[in-house]
This record gives C-alpha cells, sequence and structure tokens, in this order.
C-alpha cells in the first residue's frame, strides 16, 4: 500500500520494532525499549539516512530516533501524532482524574529502566554530539511542528500547547482499496436492533474489564 501510494518502503532491521504487538505486556519498560531502539536504529540506518540527504524527518512521537535523525543531520522535524499530545499538564491532569500505576512493583520497575535509559542516553549524546529527546520525549517526542490528529475540543489541557502543535482532527482520505467486510453478528437487513461496534487500539486492546462495562452500559 505504501508503494501504491508512490513512496518507496524500507524496513527496519529492528527486533523490538518488529514485535510491537508484545508491547502491552511491557509498558513499564517502554522508556528503556525506545532508548535501546534509538541506539540500535541509529546504528543500523544513519549510513542510509545520510545517503538519502532528505529535505526532513516525519516521525511518530514515539519514535525518537526521528528527533535524532533531525538533530544531527540537521533537518527540520515534524513529529506525527496519532493518539493526543503530552505535556506536563497533561500528565498532571491525568493524575488528578486518578491515573495511577497498579502497583509499586510497577512503579519501581518503570523507575529502573527509565534510569538505564538514562545512562543510553547520555552515552549516545556524546557519541553523535546532539541533545537528542528527554526521557519524556521518549515517550511523547514533539519537535518544531506537531500534527495530532484529533481536535483540540478532545484534546486534554488543550489551551497549554503553544502554536507548534496544530490539532488537525481525524486523517481519513479517499481509499482504492476495497476490504471485505464480514461480521457474523450483524443483523439482517432490515432489523430494528442496533449495531455497536466496540474497539480498542491495535496495541492496549486485551481489557477484558472495559468489554464488559460496554455490556452493561449497552444492555
Amino acid at each position: 500500500r505504501i508503494v501504491d501510494a508512490g513512496a518507496r518502503f524500507r524496513p527496519y532491521r529492528n527486533g523490538f520494532l518488529a514485535d510491537m504487538p508484545a508491547l502491552s505486556d511491557r509498558t513499564q519498560e517502554l522508556a528503556w525499549l525506545l532508548m535501546r531502539t534509538t541506539a540500535e536504529v541509529l546504528e543500523q540506518e544513519l549510513p542510509d539516512f545520510r545517503q538519502e540527504q532528505p529535505d526532513y524527518v516525519i516521525a511518530d512521537s514515539v519514535a525518537p530516533w526521528g528527533q535524532w535523525v533531525g538533530q544531527m543531520l540537521r533537518l527540520p522535524a515534524v513529529t506525527s501524532t496519532t493518539t493526543f499530545a503530552v505535556n506536563r499538564h497533561v500528565l498532571a491532569f491525568g493524575a488528578s482524574s486518578g491515573a495511577r500505576p497498579k502497583s509499586a512493583r510497577l512503579v519501581i520497575s518503570k523507575l529502573r529502566h527509565v534510569a538505564k535509559a538514562a545512562l543510553l542516553r547520555r552515552r549516545l549524546r556524546r557519541r553523535y554530539g546532539v541533545s537528542g529527546t528527554g526521557i519524556m520525549g521518549l515517550m511523547y517526542g514533539h519537535s518544531d511542528l506537531n500534527v495530532v490528529y484529533t481536535s483540540a475540543y478532545f484534546q486534554p489541557r488543550a489551551e497549554t500547547f503553544d502554536t507548534r502543535f496544530r490539532f488537525v482532527g481525524p486523517s481519513i482520505a479517499p481509499r482504492r482499496e476495497a476490504v471485505p467486510h464480514e461480521w457474523e453478528a450483524e443483523p439482517p437487513s432490515g432489523s430494528s436492533s442496533p449495531l455497536v461496534y466496540v474497539s480498542l487500539g491495535t496495541l492496549f486492546n486485551a481489557n477484558a474489564a472495559f468489554y464488559r462495562h460496554c455490556f452493561e452500559a449497552f444492555g
């Protein structure tokens, strides 16, 4: 599909990126995983990035190596944010709204992995001579232009983001391919029974309690 759109596709040679579905069981390790992946991607791909001589870099907000490449090649960087934009005000809002770690054990594990990530970041800064991303920027990256695919109306603490953040809404374009659609539970044509489609995302979708709450709410 990427090739059909007129672009060239080059896959990463990184094991963590090839096994993203396993991330949902390792969220407390995320800072370390992303910092380690940044080191590996720069080691493996930087010569190709230099040879390509791009005009700018567009990177996902959870792909910090994109920010590093932008700094190292002195290129404008654009951050693509597919969920909410996050800053310290949003984190404080989440904490005040009841977002808490599940256990002290997970907190300790997370802090340990953050410390490992900080040490590796220090080594990378010395090696490549750029500031790179901070620890918070590993998981909530941003740059001089940040495209956020939601409305400012839905963005928590939207008023705390400056003009570098553009809340553009969902990115939906006409599609040429036809995708088969077969749902066994779909009611017959003309049925008066409503059909409710409930879905979480592509990674964090194993929360059985969430679906049970939906069954109760729509029952």
